[in-house]
């Protein structure tokens, strides 16, 4: 029963396996290789590859029975060019099981190019902007007489005739587009044999100079069809789409990128006109450029959408380069895109991102009391109608009409896209009963954003209103001050209908936020002021309540950081929540019961909040990049700890309270580690506060188990064998041993709260 299971699993797998036995002479030496047992995708796989000599396996698989080693190796076959990952291992005598699984698309442009690198006989090597040497062929070893390391301990132009060395730095400095093709030779210095002059074709990408070179003899330059073999393997494996026009209407040649962008073939679109491969207005745009360009002879880059061969629009940076002929003519055009449309999407959507988040944070901190919030909130309402493409923002409070004994609204400001001004208290909307915008008003009432497409509101005032104001969408979210209604903002377009994306919603809703707890705040403040005239004894009360209110804004503010690297605000309360737990089970240690009491417990929940405070200073082009960060970015990055302990500290000079002093000591310190190896100070042992030693193995937990765009959660086995890997170097082995204990309470906190990014 168990084999049968594995052997169905095998057989539908798309990872290719095979298992062989290997024959022994009676000498004990591998004679033969059998094939005993392999899935279809093994014999598919092997219809694709070249066979391998016998001898190759019997030598590669005796080793392997000897020796009782896993082997790992990488193939790569090149027609069609893929790249497999091959596991080796002997599961009994004589018999060796084998896992091919493709990682084709784990390899780069470059993989590529290193493939002609070491594989391909014409001369080839790769240089950086100032001719250092990157890589080299062996090929290029063999006729120079020079070996790797004397190659790459010297520079390009150590090898060339002097006399060519000028020419050269002319001809590169003018590349200015990468992709572009160049053509030029020179004198190179063999080891042996003198100078022996070179013909190269290259170009230059990602701050790299590729050189295809070919050999020639008594001076005569050798065709360069070697050269086209080498360029047509490589563009023929990369994702730019490559072409050239023979004139402003016909295709040459193109590469399979471009035919597969086009819906054709490559033989399809040699010789073909552009209006019989594009839509008739793109053709027509496309004709005129290249007009252009045979006129002026002039190199030009441009953004356009293309319709592809799935009927999608596309935007991609075309870039188009005359090639001249010995006449001084142009001979063809060389043409070459990269699909844009998702890195302009996402410009476009963190530019919406950084403008917000700035009104935000702007509007947090110029409000001080109600007069400078009538100049905060026109100012912001400015910013996000701009930012949104809204064509009115406006700002309504609500109030209970004693007489009439029911709620009235107020519009109190307003932005409109054709007024050059802001309106305060503007008469149209004054003191407008609840009961005239039911629709809205319900909805609002209940804590819920109101958005809709006016065609879609059912018949009645509200729809009327808003038809006679041309109004094509409008969205209104709520503003709630201690749990009270207190009134709402408003956007609406007249353009065209509107459908709102995750993120402008979820940035919306933190600019609210950050307006309720500022009118809360300044609403506090005056009562304060007036408590102070009539009652001394309540100021240390109501002193209390205005710190949490300025706690809560600071955690709204540390919530953007969360925003803005795409989380969802949950990392911050499942850190606080395991926070909370691990120092509760922490204070059981006799060692610990010391510091830690209930005071320690419930500040740490709160400002635990505020470990990543520090983040809002941190430039979103380092904040959001899925790469691997610079060293230079880290650095930067790494500063956040600091940005965010210094903002604390101001607030505490003014506001002091055990939240903030923890706080500060969390922002600060929650990224250094036991062993002295963290940042930004690299403290060592207990000299880390004991607050920043607990959020730290919280923050890295909730990071494993969280599920990010670069990656996916983490199981609960494999996040906790981390954290234990981590015990005496990133983490204090008490807190380790506490929070292994504690699992079963954390994990139940990961069933509540969601962990997507």
């Amino acid at each position: 029963m168990e084999y049968e299971f594995y052997k169905r699993i095998l057989e539908q797998c798309t990872v290719a396996y095979s298992l062989r036995k290997v024959v022994f002479d009676k000498t004990g030496t591998p004679c033969d290789v059998i094939i005993a047992e392999a899935n279809e995708a093994y014999f598919s796989l092997a219809k694709e590859l070249k066979p391998v000599d016998t001898a190759v396996w019997l030598n590669k698989y005796g080793n392997l029975l000897k020796n009782s080693n896993e082997v790992l190796s990488e193939i790569l076959f090149l027609s069609p060019l893929k790249w497999y990952r091959v596991t080796s291992w002997s599961p009994e005598e004589s018999f060796v099981l084998t896992i091919y699984r493709d990682i084709t698309k784990e390899k780069t442009d470059k993989d590529k190019v290193n493939v002609l690198l070491n594989l391909h006989t014409e001369l080839l090597c790769i240089t950086d902007t100032k001719a250092n040497f990157v890589d080299v062929s062996r090929r290029l070893e063999e006729m120079l007489g020079y070996s790797q390391a004397e190659l790459e301990r010297h520079n390009l132009f150590d090898f060339i005739y002097s006399d060519d060395v000028k020419s050269i730095l002319e001809i590169i400095e003018t590349i200015n587009i990468e992709d572009e093709i160049v053509n030029f030779s020179f004198r190179f210095l063999t080891k042996y044999d003198g100078y022996k002059r070179i013909k190269v074709r290259g170009f230059k990408k990602n701050h790299l100079f590729y050189a295809f070179a070919a050999e020639a003899k008594d001076n005569v330059l050798r065709d360069d069809s070697s050269i086209d073999i080498g360029l047509s393997l490589f563009f023929d494996n990369v994702s730019t789409q490559i072409w050239y026009l023979t004139d402003a209407y016909t295709y040459g040649k193109a590469n399979k990128a471009h035919a597969d962008f086009v819906g054709l073939s490559v033989s399809e679109l040699e010789n073909r006109s552009v209006l019989d491969v594009l839509k008739r207005d793109e053709a027509e745009d496309c004709i005129e450029s290249n007009k252009k360009l045979f006129a002026s002879g002039k190199k030009i880059i441009t953004e356009e959408w293309r319709t592809n061969a799935k009927k999608e629009k596309r935007l991609l940076k075309i870039i188009k380069s005359p090639v001249f002929n010995k006449q001084g003519k142009i001979k063809y055009i060389i043409c070459s895109a990269e699909d844009i449309t998702e890195n302009k999407a996402k410009e476009e959507q963190n530019l919406i991102k950084e403008n917000i988040l700035n009104a935000i944070v702007t509007f947090s901190r110029d409000t001080v009391d109600f007069e400078s919030l009538s100049r905060t909130i026109p100012m912001s309402l400015e910013l996000l109608g701009q930012t949104l493409n809204m064509d009115s923002a406006y700002y309504f409070q609500n109030k209970y009409d004693k007489s009439s004994e029911e709620w009235r609204t107020s519009q109190l400001y307003v932005w409109n896209r054709d007024c050059t001004e802001i309106k305060n208290n503007p008469p149209d909307y004054q003191n407008v009963a609840f009961s005239k915008f039911t629709e809205f008003v319900e909805p609002l009432s209940k804590g819920k954003p109101y958005g809709v497409n006016v065609k879609d509101l059912s018949e009645g005032v509200t729809k009327n209103h808003m038809v006679q104001n041309n109004v094509k969408s409008v969205i209104a979210l709520p503003v709630f001050v201690k749990d009270v209604f207190w009134g709402f903002v408003g956007l609406h377009t007249c353009k065209q209908e509107k459908k709102w994306n995750e993120t402008e919603l979820t940035l919306l809703k933190n600019y609210i936020q950050v307006l309720s707890k500022t009118i809360e705040r300044i609403e506090l403040d005056r009562e304060l002021e007036n408590i102070n005239r009539t009652l001394e004894k309540n100021v240390s009360e109501k002193t209390s309540i205005i710190n949490d209110a300025n706690i809560a804004t600071i955690v709204a503010l540390a919530k953007l950081a969360e925003v803005r690297d795409g989380s969802t605000g949950e990392h911050l309360e499942r850190v606080s929540a395991v926070s909370k737990i691990i120092a509760e089970a922490l204070r059981q240690d006799s060692y610990y019961n010391i510091i830690i009491n209930d005071e320690f417990i419930s500040s740490i929940k709160v400002a635990s909040l505020l470990h990543d405070l520090g983040k809002i200073a941190i430039r979103d082009s380092i904040l959001l990049k899925k790469g691997i960060l610079t060293v230079e970015e880290y650095e930067e990055m790494k500063q956040h700890t600091i940005f965010g302990a210094e903002s604390l500290k101001s607030v505490y000079k003014s506001y002091n309270n055990i939240y903030l002093k923890m706080a500060i000591d969390i922002a600060l310190s929650h990224h250094e580690k036991w062993d002295g190896s963290g940042y930004p100070y690299g403290l060592v042992g207990d000299d880390i506060p004991l607050a920043a030693q607990i959020v730290a193995i919280c923050d890295v937990y909730d990071a494993l188990r969280s599920k990010r765009p670069y990656k996916e959660a983490f199981a609960e086995d494999i996040a906790r064998r981390i954290i234990l890997d981590g015990k005496n170097k990133h983490f204090n082995p008490a807190i380790v041993d506490v929070f292994i204990k504690s699992l079963p309470a954390i994990n139940k906190i990961y069933e509540t709260h969601q962990t997507s990014a």
